[in-house]
């Protein structure tokens, strides 16, 4: 990393930086494993290009000794070229002869466990092309276990000088990989030392954080109090579709919210399920007579045009999202607010917890967690740093925005919003701390929407910026539209009979054309009864669902 900065023109003072291995305690260590031969090929990554999985399987294949020994993958699932990981390795070792698994989720110290199960003969490889494996790396040293990587320079932060060759293969050679892995067929795997031990390890971290202490101001600002009288009032718009009992759960997240001072506007979009129905008019008139809170109703037009409908009756200044399934923490709309109104951002969003199951979330459940890194352009084009819906943002900035986009059956609404916020220079700022819990389920967007063209809407965002970026965007724009985006793949009819995203390939540069529909997705009459439980309008101070054509480029 320190050398990618230098090369990019960042002035690295010298002995400004230090690089200390990861910390391994003691407890943690075990007695070396002996291993005289290789009898099963341990692949530890990403089961995906990025985590050398078609590296690893071209190295194999060019040795019959290869493919005759077992193949363990441990790592988290992927897609290569439209396939998963597992259809992917099932297809290429279908005539090796030898067997498979793939194993998932699994921590670290399960990982050492089955390297370490005695006469197994396992041997780890990592062929990343991206990652750099440091924390597994030092955990794998730390336990005697014989491994084999590709000659990245990071690796030398991590084992021994003079043992780095042995234990590596040429970055990104499938051939050299080939070549280290036949040798261990036929000698005793080569166990590499740490770069340094770990008393050594443990007097540098405690170092560091002594000079930190020391180092730290003696007073920091005084924190941001909110009085509900004083501070703005904050409009939540909560979208519902077809899951009462949840929408239930979501509801009592925002009732324990420790600031008060606010709204909800609940949206239903387009639900059926009689039990819906019945529980959206026994919470109506009760919210309008007793907090003036509302419940709105429209066909179902999906998650961005709910959400623009409860922006446009928000009353408060400032605006957080919700969804049904969402379940809020406490200090959520505290902390948000407070961050607002000490940064000025205009948009504030958060980490979240994951969990799954139909009750209520405890610290039982967490199954993983999310953070944010910010506004974070590079990065965002491969992956979403910026956070999700789950976000504050000002009503005022929202509408100058745009809002979200409305296309219908299709996801990634949010992630296409908060890029076009980091891509114009306005100020996002995230929370890193989770504030809310993400439940995992089969209905929900992610699991329900196509996944090629939810990444190809919210590149809509850099490709309307492309002409403004610098060279670096430009060209890893170009590289992600060649890798995700073939020449042979259109996106056709993936939203609804009004809206059609294509996205085409061509040498020329960027167009976007624009074309109105004449269907009408929602009926033209307005509301005549001023009850708490309305039927919103067509008129929207958001771009109605257009015919989009959007023409990547060759420069």
């Amino acid at each position: 990393m320190i050398d990618v900065l230098i090369q990019k023109g960042w002035e690295v003072k010298r002995g400004g930086y230090q690089v200390i291995p990861a910390f391994v305690s003691d407890k943690q260590l075990q007695s070396q494993t002996n291993i005289d031969i290789l009898k099963e090929i341990v692949f530890l990554g990403t089961l995906d290009i990025a985590g050398g999985l078609e590296l690893f399987l071209d190295s194999i294949q060019s040795s019959p000794l290869l493919k005759s020994l077992p193949v363990s993958f441990i790592g988290s699932s992927g897609k290569i070229n439209d396939l998963t990981s597992e259809e992917y390795i099932e297809m290429r070792m279908a005539n090796w002869g030898s067997t498979w698994s793939i194993m998932n989720n699994m921590l670290v110290s399960e990982i050492v466990n089955y390297l370490k199960e005695q006469g197994k003969g396992r041997v780890t490889v990592m062929p990343s092309v991206v990652e750099t494996y440091g924390y597994v790396i030092d955990h794998l040293l730390r336990n005697g276990l014989p491994f084999v990587t590709s000659n990245k320079p990071s690796i030398y932060e991590h084992v021994a000088f003079e043992d780095v060759s042995k234990i590596t293969a040429q970055f990104n050679s499938s051939i050299s990989l080939g070549r280290q892995l036949v040798s261990l067929t036929s000698s005793k795997p080569f166990v590499a030392r740490p770069f340094s031990n770990v008393g050594e390890v443990s007097a540098r971290w405690i170092r560091l954080h002594q000079e930190l202490v020391e180092s730290s101001p003696k007073s920091c600002p005084a924190p941001v109090e909110l009085s509900n009288k004083e501070t703005p009032l904050v409009t939540v718009v909560l979208v519902h579709h077809d899951r009462p009992e949840l929408l239930k759960q979501a509801i009592q997240s925002i009732e324990a919210q420790t600031f008060q001072n606010f709204e909800v506007i609940l949206v239903d979009d387009g639900s059926k399920n009689q039990e819906s129905l019945n529980y959206l008019n026994e919470i109506a008139w009760i919210w309008w007579e007793k907090k003036g809170w509302k419940v709105l109703r429209e066909p179902n037009r999906y998650l961005g045009a709910a959400r623009n409908t409860g922006a446009r009756h928000a009353t408060g200044k400032y605006i957080v999202f919700m969804d049904d399934d969402d379940f809020a923490k406490p200090h959520q709309i505290e902390t948000f607010l407070k961050v607002a109104l000490e940064t000025n951002a205009d948009v504030v969003t958060s980490g979240h917890d994951l969990f799954s199951g139909g009750f209520a979330p405890n610290n039982q459940l967490l199954s993983d967690r999310y953070l944010p890194l910010g506004p974070a352009t590079l990065v965002g084009m491969l992956e979403n740093c910026y956070g999700d819906a789950k976000m504050l943002v000002r009503k005022e900035f929202f509408l100058d925005m745009g809002g979200f986009t409305e296309d219908f059956g299709v996801g990634f609404e949010d992630y296409e919003f908060l890029s076009k916020v980091a891509l114009q220079g306005h100020r996002l700022e995230a929370v890193s701390e989770p504030l809310n819990w993400y439940r995992i389920h089969q209905t929900s967007m992610s699991a329900t929407t196509d996944l090629k063209a939810n990444q190809a809407r919210f590149m809509r965002a850099y490709v309307e910026e492309y002409p403004r970026l610098d060279n670096t965007h430009q060209s890893l724009l170009r590289n992600t539209r060649d890798k995700f985006f073939p020449r042979d793949d259109v996106i056709g009819s993936i939203l609804t009979n009004t809206t059609t995203l294509i996205t085409e390939i061509t040498t020329t540069t960027i167009i976007t054309t624009t074309t109105t529909t004449t269907t009408t997705v929602l009926p033209t009459s307005t509301t005549t009864t001023p009850t708490p439980t309305t039927t919103t309008t067509t008129t929207s101070a958001f771009p109605t669902p257009t015919r989009m054509f959007f023409t990547f480029f060759f420069l």
